[in-house]
């Protein structure tokens, strides 16, 4: 795991903000493969395109933050405070948002197969065409979340509270599991209804 200091940090976001600002003229292109950024606070920074694969942002506070495009396969954000963040188009394949705060996030289009949100607050969250394919969802607060055309094929859902959770009729699911083990896989028309019935709970 890389360590860095926070004026290499703050210089290498400066240059990376000049990158975006002339379309790579200029500038630098943040990279910061297997950093250790556990618990730093960067409230409403661009990451935009940042190359941020196995970054460990555990605890950190990033509301607002901007990760749109940004390779952030196997990073984590366990227990990170990820309010109002961006990840559209990102790469968040194989990453850890364990007890994360994630509502009202954007998601639009991002990867998440394989993800972890266990016991994760992604209330309000907007997952349009998100792809969550085997993503371990239990336990999490899915609350109002958007999930018109995401897939979740394959997703870990035993405990999710998806009540008031909109477009789930859209959701692509060949198959899903409700419970801990594999004998709780349920497929098709069975896991499309599932979703929706969960959906339509009452308080």
């Amino acid at each position: 795991m890389m360590t860095i200091s926070w004026s290499d940090l703050v210089e290498k976001i400066a240059l990376h903000r000049e990158w975006l600002r002339t379309v790579g003229s200029s500038g630098q292109q943040l990279r910061l493969e297997s950093a250790d950024l556990s618990g730093i606070e960067l409230s409403g920074e661009n990451f935009i395109e940042a190359f941020l694969p196995g970054v460990r942002f555990d605890g950190a506070i990033l509301r607002g933050s901007d990760f749109g495009r940004a390779n952030l396969a196997s990073a984590s954000f366990a227990a990170a405070d990820l309010v109002g963040a961006d990840f559209t188009k990102a790469n968040c394949d194989y990453a850890d948002f364990k007890r994360g705060s994630l509502r009202g996030v954007r998601g639009f289009r991002a990867s998440f197969a394989h993800a972890d949100f266990r016991d994760a607050d992604l209330a309000d969250i907007n997952l349009f065409r998100a792809f969550l394919q085997d993503a371990r969802l239990e336990n999490a607060s899915m609350e109002r979340a958007n999930l018109e055309l995401a897939s979740l094929t394959g997703a870990w859902l035993a405990g999710v509270r998806l009540r008031g959770a909109q477009g789930v009729a859209s959701v692509i699911a060949a198959r899903i599991y409700t419970g801990p083990g594999e004998d709780s896989k349920i497929e098709g028309k069975a896991a499309l209804d599932w979703l929706i019935g969960s959906a339509e709970e009452r308080q």
